[in-house]
Order: C-alpha cells, then structure tokens, then sequence
C-alpha cells in the first residue's frame, strides 16, 4: 500500500447548500492512523465563448467571498441533487478582444482563479 492512504471512518460536519464537509480517518502505510478533513464540492463547468472577431465573451458579478465585482468567463455549479437556475443572480456581459483579456489576467484585473486558467488556455490554443 505504498503512497496509499486507507479511509478507516468518515464523520459529516457540514451539510450545506454548496459543499459538504467531512473528517475522515486515515491509515498511513506505516499503520499510523490520521485525521482528513474534506471540503466536497459536487464540481463546475465554464466556457470560454469567443467570436469570430477574436472577442471573449465574459461576465462582470458580484462575488460575495472578495466583496467586489469580479470579470469572470461565464460558468455554473453542479448541484448534489438537482439541476435549477439561480433566479438570484445578477450580472452584466461584457465583449473584450481575447488579447486584452490575456492582458487583464497578467496585470491583475481578472482575479478569479478559473477565468485566468481558461483565459490562457485559449489564447495558447489559438497562438495568442
């Protein structure tokens, strides 16, 4: 069981709306037994529309977590148990040559984690 970690007992502590969490025990390979804690999220998808002027689609939102409004690619969770849209849910769509988002992602302005990833994703893609 080299490199290999065993789940001996799992115990829930939040079961919320987003993620569930949960501590686990663990058996290392040596025997000794350790504690996990989880963050379980049921996962996402994102996309990164680009027309054919060059131009990304992208979305301007308020994120709770930063306090501010962040410019993101558009996306969506995965939900447990059902599929619904979030009827609360404000934001704005905003058109910007794939260059100058790259350009955002670099300089600090798209801060959200996703969006820089695909961002440059797609600009190497495309030789951008």
């Amino acid at each position: 069981m080299h490199l290999q970690e065993k789940t001996v007992g799992t115990e829930p502590i939040f079961d919320g709306k987003i993620i569930k969490v949960q501590r686990d025990q663990a058996e290392l390979e040596n025997g000794a037994v350790v504690t996990r804690e989880l963050v379980i999220h049921p996962g996402g998808v994102c996309i990164v529309p680009i027309n054919e002027n060059g131009e990304v689609y992208l979305v301007k939102q308020f994120r709770y977590p930063f306090q501010e409004v962040l410019t993101e690619v558009p996306a969506g969770k995965l939900e447990f148990d059902k599929q619904s849209l979030d009827e609360d849910e404000f934001l704005d769509v905003i058109k910007v040559k794939l260059s100058d988002a790259v350009d955002m992602v670099l300089n600090g302005e798209i801060k959200d984690g996703k969006t820089q990833t695909a961002l440059l994703l797609a600009a190497r893609k495309l030789g951008i």
